[in-house]
């Protein structure tokens, strides 16, 4: 979510092994996954962590935070439990993804 199709990645997504990830069906994947974020006022970070600790199969889910307000944001999305219904729909943008 940091690099936006047609922008110049910075960073570890500037490193040669990372360029494959940059394509345009990844940057429309993650369009939806913002899509589906900005509709419940969330951030992707916490939909991402959210959908984690949702997945039984996960024991775990390790959060970095660089910034007091990546702190934040992470226990925000502690508070976050998706439903069914927003299980549904992200199942659903991962299918077209795979398309």
């Amino acid at each position: 979510g940091k690099v936006r199709a047609g922008e110049a990645p910075s960073g570890r997504l500037s490193m040669e092994r990372y360029r494959g990830f940059l394509t345009p069906e990844n940057f429309a994947l993650v369009d939806r996954l913002r899509h589906f974020a900005g509709d419940r006022h969330l951030t992707l970070p916490q939909v991402a962590l959210g959908w984690l600790a949702s997945r039984p199969e996960v024991p775990t889910v390790p959060a970095g935070a660089m910034t007091p307000q990546q702190v934040e944001s992470n226990v925000a999305a502690a508070e976050w439990n998706p439903s069914p219904a927003d299980l549904s729909e992200l199942d659903g943008i991962a299918v077209v993804a795979d398309s």
